[in-house]
């Protein structure tokens, strides 16, 4: 990110970078602008582009060329999203004029399903897990278990574990700062519990980041996981106990589904996510036609 906020001062992806502050944002942004740049401009150098010939036919060009490509709404509709940004800006420096920005601004983003990514894993996997966990108990798989039970049983996202810190545990609860600068406190269940105190007993230490890399003489850094080293984590755990592949973000689907499953308020399950609208939530439902199948008998006709 820093490399584009060192370039010119009046290019307009750089102020649009400026009103971000994740990082992990830029980066999916940046991806997203060069691509247009590189269909409309034919160059991914920001600086070389024309953006005072930026208009919204440009724009819906490349949401055609996108849609005749089977690109996911999601994906185009982000990409839109990032240059109606940076036609504000460059609205602000002059570059077009207002009657350009408008009518980029009112450029509708496209309507669609997609099908649900992921899965969610079964308890008897879970089971597996935990009982492989039980019986390894080296350094490496105390750090991958205790990653494993907070990130499938508190449904922290992958940037929420590499950001946790040793001083937000405490009293059977975890602190997470999660998007937007916004933080839940987040009760932790007893098997959660025990999986992170035995890595803190294995650490010995009262600060600094919770989850570190481990080097290959099994001797534990200071220096904090990276997103790459949860990835790696994830994979080893698939590897050694034999299950289907999942991701980090399937153990977050697992929480969400599970809680739900169970019967649990549909807005504590949302608090504890940490997502702003309910909506959201209901994207992380995966209880499948059982449920459906079970509210129909429900019904009192």
């Amino acid at each position: 990110m820093e490399l584009f906020l060192n370039n010119c001062q009046n290019n307009p992806v750089n102020s649009f970078l400026l009103t971000l502050e994740s990082k992990f944002s830029a980066n999916t942004y940046l991806s997203r602008i060069s691509i247009f740049c590189d269909f409309f401009f034919k160059t991914r150098d920001f600086d070389e582009c024309k953006w005072s010939e930026l208009n919204h036919i440009a724009i819906l060009q490349y949401m055609r060329y996108e849609t005749n490509n089977d690109k996911a709404h999601t994906t185009i509709n982000l990409t839109i999203s990032a240059l109606k940004s940076v036609a504000y800006e460059c609205w602000q420096q002059k570059i077009i004029d207002i009657e350009c920005y408008t009518r980029i601004k009112m450029i509708k983003k496209l309507k669609g399903t997609r099908a649900a990514a992921g899965r969610v894993l079964q308890a008897s996997e879970i089971e597996k897990i935990k009982c492989y966990f039980k019986n390894h108990s080296d350094i490496r798989n105390t750090r991958n278990y205790a990653l494993f039970a907070l990130a499938c049983g508190a449904g922290l996202r992958r940037r929420e574990i590499i950001l946790l810190n040793i001083a937000n545990i405490k009293n059977g609860t975890v602190l997470v700062h999660g998007k937007g600068n916004k933080s839940r406190t987040i009760f932790l269940s007893g098997f959660v519990i025990d999986a992170v105190n035995s890595w803190l007993n294995a650490l010995n230490r009262k600060s600094g980041a919770l989850f570190s890399s481990i080097n290959k003489n099994n001797e534990v850094s200071t220096t904090r996981i990276s997103s790459m080293g949860v990835g790696v984590v994830i994979n080893q755990i698939i590897d050694e106990v034999g299950i289907e592949h999942f991701t980090p973000h399937d153990l977050r689907r697992t929480f969400a589904t599970t809680l739900l499953e169970v019967g649990a308020d549909k807005i504590a399950v949302q608090r504890l996510m940490g997502h702003s609208s309910l909506n959201t939530t209901i994207v992380y439902d995966r209880r499948g036609e059982k449920t459906q199948r079970t509210a129909i008998e429900m019904l009192p006709f």
